[in-house]
């Protein structure tokens, strides 16, 4: 039983005074006081009554108030529960509502801590049938798929957006561009996403995050703290629009649902390098090249070699500087990823690097090959619109009026190395070689017909190791290149 003079709080007089006021449910004055029973609570959990508190004074003026009582029988539980649930609904999909399924959804009682889960539909959609009056958190989660959706692309956005040359444009943009969950964006982040993508490091340390969507983020450059889960007090009924943006970590262009919903469309346009291959009995090079000119904003393609006929030596920048970082190669699978990036468009055409390796077994050296499984062989341009690559392998043959030196093989050398020439003419030719300082440090002459020559350089021939550039002249022509003597 409740006494309404209980539910007053700070009722007056008209002048003011508390004296002489009475306090009822009904108008009458006469129920001073109401008992409630398990009538009032149909669930038999808790209900909320609305009531009416008359207060009178001496001169029988009159008002009243509506009171909200709260009801529980949670303690004592006399009276009987309604066991039947209530379904909650809602989905979970990208910013661009862009939906995948096989998406894990929980939800956890809170009270019980029972956890129940279950999966999103093509759609996104998920439901639970969840108990009546319990407290739940709900949470999605997805686990691997470290790669789906992350490329060299990603690497461009994130570069450009620390270098402020083309900034994101979303708080979930901002959260996948922060690989290492350091609620920050730096080049941090970009040697981590590049790790990933070379296979040097298997996965990140969080993948994927969901925001609750419902939440407003109110400053996009500090978008790091939002709530991952949905809370439901009291579950009282059906509850529909309980839904969730994921992001992928490192997708920052946005397209890891629709890969894993396999609907990502392929680019549209094409591009093809040649891979000229040069070799001697104990090396080859794969001089990868194109004729085309393309301002390039970065690239990623994967090569399959044969680990038994050949042991990969190292990569040498030729119109694109390639570095350690751009590459790595798995020797006990015979793979090379390769991922490169510039902050400026750079415009490229001719030999865009080489590729060496040692010969493990005589006769000619297999062909080189791409692989998409993990990286799809892809080049992006100034405007970042991706077109796909293929390769042709050419020998090196070169027609018979162009005057050609060829990369040296094998190039980083330690003991000696081959430089290969093509004269359209026969006639006179010189190859010099100087070192950083211009300092000639070799010099050789002969007299040769048209067509394919080569001289023999040793390492006691130069003066240690370190680079050098050599020339070759004709009567009419002369061409440089550098190459490498090891330690």
């Amino acid at each position: 039983s409740i006494v309404a003079e209980h539910l007053n709080l700070k009722s007056t007089t008209g002048c003011g005074s508390e004296d002489g006021l009475t306090f009822s449910f009904d108008p009458e004055g006469f129920q001073t006081d109401r008992t409630f029973t398990c009538a009032d609570i149909p669930n038999g959990v808790f209900n909320d009554v609305e009531v009416q508190l008359w207060i009178t004074d001496t001169e029988g003026n009159q008002e009243y108030c509506t009171v909200t009582v709260a009801l529980s029988d949670r303690v004592a539980n006399f009276c009987a529960n309604d066991t039947s649930g209530a379904n909650v609904t809602g989905t979970v999909t990208d910013e661009n509502l862009a939906s995948t399924a096989n998406i894990e959804v929980s939800a956890l009682n809170t009270r019980t801590g029972r956890l129940r889960t279950t999966t999103t539909a093509d759609d996104g959609s998920y439901s639970f049938e969840l108990n009546m009056f319990d407290e739940y958190f709900i949470t999605p989660k997805l686990g691997g798929f470290d790669m789906t959706g992350v490329s060299t692309l990603d690497v461009v956005y994130i570069q450009q957006h620390i270098l402020g040359l083309r900034r994101l444009t979303s708080p979930f943009k901002m959260l996948a561009a922060d690989v290492n969950n350091s609620n920050s964006i730096t080049a941090a982040d970009l040697v981590e996403l590049r790790r990933l993508i070379l296979g040097t490091i298997p996965s990140l340390n969080q993948s994927w995050k969901f925001v609750n969507e419902s939440f407003v983020f109110t400053d996009l450059e500090d978008p790091w703290v939002y709530p991952s889960g949905i809370v439901l007090n009291e579950l009282s009924g059906a509850v529909d629009g309980q839904s969730f943006i994921g992001l992928k970590v490192g997708d920052v262009n946005g397209n890891a649902f629709a890969a894993l919903a396999k609907v990502l469309s392929a680019p549209r346009t094409a591009k093809t390098l040649q891979v000229m291959k040069s070799e001697n009995e104990r090396r080859v090079t794969y001089a990868i090249r194109t004729d085309e000119t393309m301002d390039l904003a970065g690239f990623q393609m994967s090569f399959d070699y044969d680990r038994f006929a050949l042991e990969f030596s190292g990569a040498e920048s030729g119109r694109i500087d390639l570095s350690g970082d751009h590459y790595y190669a798995d020797r006990e699978k015979g793979n090379l990823n390769l991922s490169w990036t510039t902050p400026a468009f750079k415009q490229v055409s001719g030999e865009w690097f080489f590729l060496h390796f040692s010969k493990r077994r005589p006769g000619p050296a297999p062909d080189l090959s791409l692989n998409s499984k993990r990286l799809h062989p892809e080049v992006y341009e100034s405007n970042l619109e991706v077109s796909r690559l293929s390769i042709e392998t050419l020998e090196s043959e070169q027609s018979e009026d162009e005057f050609t030196l060829y990369q040296n093989t094998p190039n980083p050398f330690n003991d000696h190395t081959a430089i290969r020439f093509y004269l359209p003419s026969s006639g006179n030719v010189e190859l010099t070689v100087v070192d950083v300082s211009g300092k000639m440090i070799y010099r050789n002459s002969a007299e040769l017909k048209k067509g394919q020559h080569q001289f023999d350089i040793r390492r006691e021939d130069l003066r240690g190791s370190g680079i050098y550039y050599y020339t070759l002249t004709s009567d009419t022509d002369k061409k440089t290149r550098r190459m490498i003597v090891l330690y």
